[in-house]
């Protein structure tokens, strides 16, 4: 068997060694001083920046106080959609059980990057019957008597 493997060998070395099996041989010359072709691309389009963004009511709530102000609070969360740093303005604010609205000072977030959210926290002095008013809207326990918005600016 060892005689067979060894004879087996050795022709497929033979052939290899010997090029073809009609005599002749081949070779390929590589030319070094060639260049790769390189391709311009221009474009006529231009890439505008998009800003854009989302928002909304992360909390709102009552700060009863033992000692001092009580307060309505509330957060909202500004999220960065676009590709672009942002400004924006943002706006939040109570609806009490008679409709009426208390609203907070507008904020202003600043240099908010593209990808990036920002939680932005109100507060809002209050009276005891301001907020037993709040807590007295059916949307209290849902957060619906809540409302805010951002602006792009």
């Amino acid at each position: 068997m060892k005689k067979y493997v060894a004879v087996a060998v050795a022709a497929v070395a033979a052939l290899l060694f010997a090029g073809c099996a009609d005599g002749t041989t081949t070779s390929k010359t590589i030319d070094d001083t060639a260049q790769p072709t390189v391709e311009e691309v221009t474009t006529t389009e231009s890439v505008d920046p998009e800003p854009k963004g989302s928002y909304q009511i992360a909390s709102c709530d009552a700060d009863l106080k033992i000692q001092g102000q009580d307060s309505l609070i509330g957060t909202m969360r500004v999220k960065n959609t676009g590709d672009v740093t942002l400004d924006a303005r943002v706006t939040f604010g109570w609806i009490l059980a008679n409709g009426s609205k208390i609203s907070a000072t507008p904020k202003t977030v600043k240099g908010l990057a593209a990808g990036k959210s920002k939680l932005v926290y109100f507060e809002h002095p209050a009276t005891l019957d301001e907020v037993g008013s709040f807590q007295s809207h059916p949307g209290y326990f849902n957060s619906k008597n809540c409302r805010g918005k951002a602006l792009i600016e």
